[in-house]
């Protein structure tokens, strides 16, 4: 091989191997002068060597020996897919809530109670000859002795009358306006466009 033809050789590297299978040039150095190939097959498979391991086969051609291959060794390289996840906020929509107040009337009327006084004069014009009779009730009845003192051919204690009080009690209705109030909430929702969306 002359030096013209390895020149031309190394600017259209071709190489294959004992079998004929080919090689792919995947990277081409020059360390402390001596020029190093990155080959690799369709296997996925890498060798690294000097372009001297290499045998001139002649029409451009350059053969890898098995020998050189196993002693150089084939690197397969194993690769994985991760997967990467991110997320990002996105506005979908908007809510607008406003609230206002509801006034309505309504009729209380529940029963109350009253308390009222009748005053009875009772007449008794009876004697009074033992203790002097007192104030006491008889059921919603407050009875209360009135006495006086009459002058005959004696002085006697007379019961003139009683005085009865009754209690009577009654329910009455005494309807009054109340006002109450209440909230009510309403609910607008609009898409990413700012259009209102239906309820």
């Amino acid at each position: 091989m002359t030096a013209s033809d390895s020149t031309q050789t190394n600017n259209n590297l071709v190489v294959v191997g004992e079998n004929g299978e080919p090689y792919t040039l995947l990277q081409r150095s020059i360390d402390n002068g001596i020029e190093t190939l990155l080959l690799g097959r369709s296997d996925g498979s890498q060798i690294t060597l000097p372009l001297s391991d290499l045998s001139w086969k002649g029409a451009g051609t350059w053969l890898l020996t098995d020998a050189v291959r196993d002693a150089r060794g084939l690197v397969i390289p194993v690769v994985e897919e991760r997967l990467e996840v991110s997320r990002e906020r996105v506005e979908t929509g908007r809510v607008r809530i406003s609230k206002s107040v509801e006034a309505r009337e309504v009729v209380v009327d529940d029963p109350l109670k009253r308390e009222s006084v009748r005053v009875e004069h009772v007449p008794i014009n009876q004697v009074v000859t033992g203790a002097v009779p007192q104030v006491r009730e008889e059921g919603d009845v407050t009875v209360i002795p009135i006495l006086e003192e009459r002058v005959v051919t004696r002085t006697e204690l007379v019961l003139v009358e009683e005085v009865r009080i009754h209690r009577d009690h009654s329910e009455y209705h005494d309807p009054q306006r109340v006002t109450l109030r209440k909230e009510v909430v309403v609910v607008e929702r609009f898409g990413e466009d700012g259009r209102p969306l239906p309820s």
